[in-house]
């Protein structure tokens, strides 16, 4: 059994009431008296005291900068508060919980909300007899919604006094008002209760629960027949109405108060970006950019200069934060000018000296086409030099240009040479004849290029004349973005080689790509100013031409059947022969031989049989007979083809056989042309392969 609990404070009360029982003389004796024992005191440890310390008060949540505000005297505290504009006082009534108390007060907030309205800028409408100054405050410039306090509400009801946001009014709780579907009794409910609009005010919305109850309660009364019926539902809209009116009657006014308050932000919002434009400006002068910014013009400033537009004043932090991008546009902007000015420049000195070579390329009396164009001549010196390296504060003159008009066939003899020694090197060890001088194989008929743009098999010399091999838009300077990243990643290897290298070899191969640089920049403005249609320099990128073996094989075996060498005939010699030859392996029964030229003969082998060629497979028609009906068909079938295109000897200008006659009324050289039109035109040096006469079954 466990001992009985024993009190202290009850066993010295009943020893105190003994003790007065007793007489006096009792009591004083030592030995009547029951002293309790003094407890020992026990020393507390340093570590035990640290731990035993009472601690301050916690305080839920962080009191962030705003702790010390509430230590200040309440009197100097609400002075200080009757300075404030609503928007400030609202501000800091929801900052912490001390300053809601205090801004909340009834025996200290009146003053101070009345003192703010009273300052407000803009004034809003007189507070409304419904609500106090804080649930105005709230209403006027709060961002919170009612329904689920989210900060981005911006569906305002007047007459409710309430902000809603788009979530809680898109919910089951609003309804769309659609005057066009509604009923007597929806549209009377409209005009009576509370409606929510958006900035544009083009929508609104009703609070679903009171808009049908308000529609149910006309409905109600409208069913009533009886005059009492009437005069009921009558004065229910009313009264309904009545306090409708009452709450909107401040309506305008706070439209007004709405419009001028955006207003006033957004004058204050380009104040500050002004002021910040200004200070970054005044920056930039300072570090010597006035030129150019002058030269950008303020409208550029002011719609692409980064971190401009930014509605906050400019500090020093700011701007070291912002000083390189800015500086980087600069400089992009700068480099853009200087390289306008020198396209510009360039282009008027280009002008000059376009005029000169046109008028030079029209007085040969070679085929033009085989000449050296525009483009390759600003490509070689000293046209080279007079066009890019000419100081640009210099000016180029025309007559300057046409001093240089004499060296124009040697410039072309070398661009010629050029070509074929571009042309040779694509030769292969198999298509070469031993003992026979590479140039003259390049004239050979059986020596066919391919073109990288149309696919077309070429001779020479037409290959010097292609059009495709000058045109931008086929041979545009354009590296894929896998290639520039291989190049990247080239110039990296290279720049980290030199890095193990000595400076001196940094200095040159820095140098090196500079003077690369610049020579690129001076291509790529030179192909501007040529644009897409005029011609570009021949094989701009070098990679257009390729030596077409299978074609070159079956010419081979073409012209054996023609009865000439292949290692001697030339495509020109075998126009002159004009043979013709038929294909033994597309013989018909019924439809007969297929008949053709040379040129035509080689174009068949390559579409029809390129993969059963044989060496037999063609056979030279030599009966007069048969080279009639072939002759007759050709010409009964060249006129439901297209023409060739034809070139004058003397003017150069372009037309079919149709045209001769034409051509002869307004050619610029009329007095000099033959009274025969066949010799004064020529097949164009750049007509395909593929020509009339076409193929003819006999």
């Amino acid at each position: 059994m466990s001992t009985t609990r024993s009190s202290a404070r009850i066993k010295a009360a009943t020893e105190a009431a003994h003790a007065r029982a007793l007489p006096q003389s009792e009591v004083l004796r030592p030995s009547h008296v029951t002293v309790p024992a003094r407890k020992k005191s026990r020393k507390m440890l340093a570590k035990e005291a640290v731990i035993n310390k009472p601690s301050a008060p916690k305080v839920k949540g962080r009191r962030g900068k705003l702790r010390l505000v509430t230590e200040m005297p309440l009197d100097i505290l609400l002075e200080t508060f009757r300075h404030l504009q609503p928007q400030d006082l609202l501000n800091l009534s929801i900052a912490s919980k001390s300053l809601r108390a205090i801004l909340l007060s009834r025996f200290t907030s009146a003053g101070i909300w009345k003192s703010a309205f009273h300052k407000a800028d803009p004034a809003p409408p007189e507070c409304p007899p419904d609500i106090n100054l804080v649930q105005y405050a709230n209403f006027l410039y709060g961002r919170f919604c009612k329904g689920c306090a989210a900060p981005n509400a911006s569906w305002v009801s007047w007459t409710d006094r309430s902000r809603y946001c788009s979530v809680c009014i898109s919910s089951k709780q609003f309804v769309l008002f659609q005057p066009s579907k509604a009923t007597p009794a929806q549209m009377t409910a409209w005009r009576i209760v509370p409606r929510w609009m958006a900035a544009n005010h083009r929508q609104n919305y009703l609070q679903k629960k009171e808009f049908e109850a308000t529609c149910n309660e006309v409905d109600q009364l409208t069913k009533h027949d009886s005059a009492l019926g009437t005069k009921l539902c009558e004065a229910f809209i009313a009264n309904e109405k009545a306090a409708y009116e009452q709450k909107a009657q401040s309506i305008h006014l706070f439209n007004h108060w709405v419009f001028r308050l955006k207003n006033d932000r957004s004058i204050k919002l380009r104040q500050a970006r002004e002021r910040r434009k200004n200070a970054i400006l005044a920056k930039l002068r300072e570090m010597g950019w006035g030129e150019e910014l002058d030269l950008l013009g303020s409208y550029v400033i002011g719609r692409n200069l980064p971190w401009i537009h930014v509605s906050k004043d400019l500090t020093d932090r700011t701007w070291e934060n912002i000083k390189p991008d800015i500086i980087a546009y600069l400089e992009l902007q700068k480099k853009t000018r200087l390289r306008r000015e020198r396209r510009n420049i360039l282009h008027g000195r280009y002008r000059h000296m376009n005029s000169m070579i046109s008028l030079w390329r029209s007085k040969q009396l070679v085929d033009s086409a085989t000449l050296p164009t525009q483009a390759d001549f600003a490509n070689m010196e000293p046209f080279r030099t007079l066009l890019f390296d000419t100081p640009l504060d210099r000016d180029v003159s025309l007559n300057e240009i046409k001093d240089l008009e004499d060296i124009l066939p040697e410039l072309a003899s070398v661009w010629k040479k050029s070509c074929d020694k571009t042309l040779i090197r694509l030769l292969s060890d198999k298509s070469v004849v031993q003992g026979q001088d590479p140039k003259l194989q390049l004239g050979l008929a059986t020596t066919i290029f391919s073109c990288a743009s149309c696919e077309d098999i070429i001779t020479y010399p037409r290959i010097l004349a292609h059009s495709c091999l000058r045109d931008l838009r086929n041979v545009r300077k354009a590296i894929k973005p896998e290639e520039q990243s291989d190049e990247k990643g080239k110039d990296e290897e290279e720049e980290g080689d030199d890095d193990e290298g000595s400076e001196d070899n940094k200095e040159e191969g820095q140098q090196e790509d500079e003077d690369e640089d610049e020579e690129d920049e001076d291509e790529d403005i030179l192909l501007e100013i040529l644009g897409s249609w005029n011609p570009i320099p021949w094989n701009y990128q070098g990679d257009q031409v390729t030596l077409n073996d299978v074609a070159s094989n079956s010419a081979k075996a073409v012209i054996i059947a023609c009865g000439e060498d292949p290692n001697t005939a030339t495509p020109a010699q075998m126009d002159e022969i004009d043979a013709r030859i038929e294909c033994v392996r597309c013989v018909h029964p019924s439809r007969g031989r297929l008949v053709m030229t040379w040129r035509m003969a080689l174009i068949h082998e390559l579409e029809e049989h390129e993969e059963d060629a044989v060496p037999t497979s063609w056979k030279k028609v030599t009966e007069v007979s048969d080279l009639e009906k072939t002759h007759t068909k050709e010409a009964s079938h060249i006129k439901r083809f297209r023409s060739l295109v034809y070139d004058c000897i003397l003017c150069g200008s372009h037309c079919t056989r149709n045209s001769f006659e034409n051509h002869v009324r307004w050619c610029r050289e009329k007095d000099k042309l033959d009274k025969d039109p066949e010799k004064n035109f020529r097949i164009t040096a750049d007509a395909p392969m593929k020509r009339p006469p076409y193929a003819v079954r006999i």
